[in-house]
């Protein structure tokens, strides 16, 4: 599984599709990992420069750290609005 820090921003397997957040907290509980993750809401997706848009939500949930995909290189742009690379292998899962 991916291991991420606080404060990375991840992709996560989401049922079928992917989701996307910002890890507050790692822990382990039973033997499992799981990273406590705020979510973000897809804006947009720019094929063109293979990024993302995001807004940042209020939702926080636990993710098993099975399920998360990647980190991201990003940037936070203006009030709650976050940028990220999304890497090749995955723009199929953004069209």
């Amino acid at each position: 599984y991916e291991v991420c820090d606080k404060g990375d921003v991840v992709l996560y397997t989401e049922g079928t599709r992917l989701g996307c957040g910002v890890v507050l907290l790692n822990m382990e509980m039973n033997g499992v990992a799981i990273s406590l993750v705020r979510s973000f809401r897809l804006r947009h997706f720019f094929r063109s420069s293979a990024s993302a848009e995001w807004d940042e939500t209020d939702d926080i949930s636990p993710r098993a750290s099975d399920d998360l995909v990647c980190s991201l290189k990003w940037k936070q742009l203006d009030g709650s609005k976050v940028r990220t690379l999304i890497p090749n292998s995955l723009h199929h899962k953004f069209e």
